[in-house]
């Protein structure tokens, strides 16, 4: 195979779902590769770096930000003659390499990016589709089949060209949680509340749970989530008195929230993948989903399903229903995908 370079910029940013994503196929590559075999170019700024047994980091160039990939990393492939695997959708513009897509949120809605850095954002990502679309010679990856046929239909991407994998919950296993959140915030009741985990965007529909504690006022609604400036969607005036806002809460916070919550509630409207749900569903929590995008393809009868639009529900009542985690957890694993993308990577990229 080739010698491939990963870029490494997810490590410098906050843990979302697509970081969350790259480092763990990192850690399961790290197990299959040769010493050295595959390396990672990270900025010399970055800090509190994983340790590999195999992969091999390499700091280079000091350009915060966006521009890093596409002047420090470009610099880099070019000198080096290496193929770029970006796990995080954005890329080299002028040397995309492999790179994995997880939606085409800007494509399909761009109503979603409403404020000026939003559409900043999103008009940058459509350039960055662009190039990777003009280098037909190079894999995409995708995280669900509802992303990959959106490609299809939205870019006219060759289906040939596109390699599905998919999100995990191995890495929820190996957290602790941690209690002292349910200290740290009194009025939440351990198997007393339901939960919903995003940052907070318009395709989160955090609507939904507002409309639904408006009807179940009984009910205490947890929501742990951080805000993002791509949207003016505005929860601080809030006053539905059973909804609460904790915002950004540690990997062992949530896995405290989730092992305690009597479901998780995810009325998202637009997902590539949606990981919450699959921890949930490893933590041993019931999961209530929205009928949309890649969600009933990915849970099937592990989950609950709801119409995202529809607010008139008894939540006690869906509860009673029956789910199935099993083959979902069977199906959605770190070391699975790792494989299948290395096993691509080999057939597409030999010598």
């Amino acid at each position: 195979m080739r010698k491939i370079a990963i870029n490494g910029r997810f490590l410098v940013r906050n843990l979302t779902g697509q970081e969350r994503f790259a480092r763990e196929i990192c850690n399961e590559i790290d197990k299959l590769v040769g010493k050295n075999q595959i390396e990672i170019i990270v900025p010399k700024y970055a800090k509190n770096l994983p340790v590999y047994e195999n992969i091999k980091i390499i700091k280079f160039g000091n350009v915060r930000g966006h521009f890093w990939e596409q002047v420090d990393l470009l610099v880099w492939l070019l000198f080096h003659k290496r193929i770029c695997l970006n796990l995080c959708t954005t890329c080299p513009i002028l040397k995309p390499g492999i790179t994995a897509i997880h939606d085409i949120s800007q494509v399909v809605h761009p109503e979603f990016f409403q404020t000026s850095y939003g559409k900043k954002s999103s008009l940058w990502h459509r350039i960055m589709l662009k190039s990777i679309i003009m280098h037909k010679k190079n894999l995409i990856l995708t995280v669900s089949n509802f992303s990959k046929n959106q490609m299809i239909e939205y870019l006219k991407i060759d289906a040939n060209r596109i390699v599905v994998l998919g999100n995990g919950w191995n890495h929820i296993k190996k957290i602790q949680e941690d209690e002292n959140i349910f200290l740290k915030y009194a009025f939440i009741e351990k198997e007393m509340y339901y939960l919903a985990v995003s940052s907070i965007m318009p395709q989160k529909n955090f609507k939904y749970i507002l409309e639904v504690a408006k009807r179940n006022p009984n009910c205490t609604f947890i929501i742990a989530g951080k805000k993002v400036g791509l949207t003016e969607e505005e929860f601080d005036n809030v006053t539905v008195k059973n909804v609460f806002f904790l915002g950004y809460v540690t990997d062992q916070e949530l896995k405290a929230l989730l092992v305690h919550a009597k479901a998780l509630i995810h009325p998202a409207v637009y997902e590539g993948f949606a990981i919450t749900p699959l921890e949930a569903l490893a933590c041993g929590t019931k999961i209530i989903v929205a009928n949309s995008s890649c969600l009933p393809e990915i849970y099937k009868d592990s989950a609950i399903f709801m119409d995202p639009y529809q607010y008139d529900i008894d939540l006690e009542q869906l509860l009673n229903q029956e789910f199935k985690p099993e083959k979902t957890l069977e199906k959605y694993q770190w070391p699975l995908f790792a494989k299948k993308l290395l096993d691509s990577l080999k057939t597409r990229y030999k010598k």
